[in-house]
């Protein structure tokens, strides 16, 4: 995906295994009563991450992190490469996931560190297995669902998201921490399991106090990095705050289109609908507020 880009699949599948090297056994799965018809549930762990379960040219069972931060249709491990016909990047592949079916070329570009730590049934998939249609991404029931054009977002908060290089999702974020307000373009991404990812340079920007911050060992697709918390108060997006315990910080995700990004951790408050007709994102609040307070006040870590 590029420097960034290839770190945002990296994000993306290091937080779909055990993050922080840590067992993650709680696992949140759809239950058949509480999704409507035709709608695809998902796994959400305490990773923070949204998995759905998939199929490649009929045969080949897939775990697919759904990454709207994602640079490719679907990102395969080095190791299927060879194997059941799979033999280079661009090969267009059918791939079934509930009931629907795409055509779509298939990449192999999450690199050697990462394709090494997976299961080879792992890919990412990004928005655009979604393109031209209208989603709703309910964290409460786990479940995606696409909806007809007559979309009723009654109770909901619509931000008109900016699409830039015909991929980045770029929503207005404002974060109340130390005091100050900071208002900057971040990325939409379900790949990304913490509730903001800024760069550095934030730091010396907004004159921020990390004498208390705690660091973690962290992976890209090229080798070791690092990334560091502070804490934090909230967000907003649109009309809507939600509690952020942490904010994360580190070398990567710098850009002139966006000042970092913004991910599940966060959006994990909210019911969702996702316009990709007109690049609307619609928020509704869950409504169990205990249940929302805590889900944020616990901190994913990055291995």
């Amino acid at each position: 995906m590029r420097n960034n880009c290839f770190a945002l699949i990296v994000i993306g599948l290091f937080l779909l295994i055990a993050c922080g090297n840590k067992p993650n056994p709680e696992v949140a799965i759809a239950t058949c009563d509480a999704i409507p018809k035709d709608a695809i549930p998902f796994e959400y762990n305490r990773g923070k991450t949204i998995i759905l379960q998939g199929m490649l040219n009929d045969s080949i069972p897939l775990k697919l992190l759904f990454d709207t931060g994602g640079g490719s249709w679907i990102n395969l491990t080095d190791r299927l490469k060879g194997k059941f016909g799979l033999n280079k990047s661009g090969f267009i592949s059918k791939l079934a996931i509930g009931k629907y079916t795409k055509y779509i070329p298939i990449d192999f570009n999450l690199g050697k560190v990462l394709s090494a730590k997976v299961d080879p049934n792992y890919a990412i998939i990004n928005w655009k297995y979604f393109d031209n249609e209208i989603i709703k991404i309910s964290f409460q029931h786990k479940y995606i669902q696409v909806l007809e054009n007559n979309v009723n977002t009654t109770g909901y908060d619509s931000i008109k998201m900016k699409l830039i290089q015909s991929r980045q999702l770029i929503i207005p974020t404002e974060i109340h921490l130390q005091g100050k307000v900071i208002n900057e373009d971040l990325w939409f991404d379900t790949g990304c399991n913490v509730p903001i990812f800024i760069h550095n340079d934030f730091v010396t920007k907004y004159a921020l106090n990390i004498d208390s911050a705690e660091h973690s060992p962290g992976i890209t697709h090229a080798g070791n990095a690092g990334f560091s918390w502070v804490k934090a108060d909230s967000a907003r997006v649109g009309n809507h705050f939600a509690p952020i315990y942490t904010l994360v910080y580190g070398e990567v995700f710098k850009s002139e289109n966006y000042s970092g990004l913004i991910g599940n951790a966060f959006f994990e408050n909210f019911d969702i609908i996702l316009d990709f007709k007109n690049f609307v994102l619609y928020l509704k609040p869950i409504n169990d507020e205990k249940n929302s307070s805590e889900s944020s006040g616990q901190r994913s870590e990055l291995i």
